[in-house]
């Protein structure tokens, strides 16, 4: 049977989402975040299935009580790309300065004048 929820309270930051909620009875708690397959959901610490919800949002089952729901958005290939490109930076900054040292701007000594053999006598 379907019951009454409300949200006590809610804390965000840039990839995450802490809700207290209270419940009477079997609720549905609906977020305006567009689904997502790196979005990880729990109830008390227990990982519950989001369930997408009117195309653009998610949800999750709540069964009564109070209960503290995080959502927790994390990609780990971010974090390897981000690996990736501090590592080439580094070296490319080592060849950058090892370089410096090695590349010299010299004219050759001696330079002859090209001599034309149509102007010859």
């Amino acid at each position: 049977m379907p019951g009454r929820g409300k949200v006590l309270s809610a804390r965000e930051t840039a990839n995450t989402a802490t809700i207290e909620v209270k419940s009477d009875g079997q609720c549905f708690l609906v977020m305006s975040v567009t689904p997502h397959k790196y979005w990880r959901i729990t109830i008390d610490g227990q990982q519950t299935p989001a369930i997408v919800t009117n195309i653009g949002y998610q949800g999750i089952i709540v069964t009564p009580g109070r209960h503290t729901v995080v959502m927790q958005y994390r990609n780990e290939l971010v974090r390897a790309g981000l690996l990736v490109s501090v590592v080439a930076i580094l070296l490319l900054s080592i060849l950058a300065i090892v370089s410096r040292g090695r590349v010299t701007t010299s004219l050759p000594e001696s330079v002859e004048e090209p001599v034309d053999a149509a102007a010859r006598p």
